[in-house]
């Protein structure tokens, strides 16, 4: 993706980096079915996010980063979603 398409694509997902800087302000995870905060991630970097995903018919959650948040995982623990480490 060239200069202007990358800017083009952050600037049409502003709401995720708003979200993003909230919870890094909070020093909060984030929990999301949105692949888009995989990317931003992989950008930015220091905030744990759980990326949920549901594929044939069975729901899993992988953790992107080194921290964990406990009652995150508990909740999908205690619903039963594996959770893999990124």
């Amino acid at each position: 993706m060239g200069k202007e398409g990358e800017k083009d694509y952050w600037r049409a997902r502003h709401q995720d980096l708003i979200i993003w800087a909230t919870a890094e302000k909070h020093n909060a995870a984030i929990l999301t079915c949105d692949s888009d905060f995989e990317k931003l991630w992989k950008k930015l970097g220091k905030l744990t996010v759980y990326h949920i995903a549901c594929r044939e018919k069975r729901i899993s959650a992988k953790r992107l980063g080194q921290l964990t948040c406990p009652p995150v995982e508990d909740a999908l623990v205690e619903l039963g979603i594996r959770i893999e480490p990124g």
